[in-house]
């Protein structure tokens, strides 16, 4: 189980593969983000896997809803 100031039941393996996936694009983009990349992936998985809004992360993850749409931005 990963968690956050909640409970998202993924493996944590997701976790680090996603987290892997954002490291390898941000090194060749050569770009950075607030949220280092497993705290990103996180956000990402709990969004999709629970529906939680961007806006209602952020204060979990203790950044502004406007970092969360950016990080979340990665991805699409």
């Amino acid at each position: 189980m990963l968690t956050y100031p909640g409970v998202v039941d993924l493996p944590e393996s997701t976790l680090t593969f996603l987290a892997g996936l954002l490291a390898e694009d941000r090194a060749q983009r050569r770009t950075w983000r607030k949220l280092p990349p497993p705290e990103q992936a996180l956000l990402v998985l709990v969004h999709l896997r629970k529906g939680e809004r961007y806006e209602q992360l952020a204060e979990g993850f203790q950044v502004r809803s406007v970092i969360m749409s950016a990080c979340a931005g990665t991805l699409s």
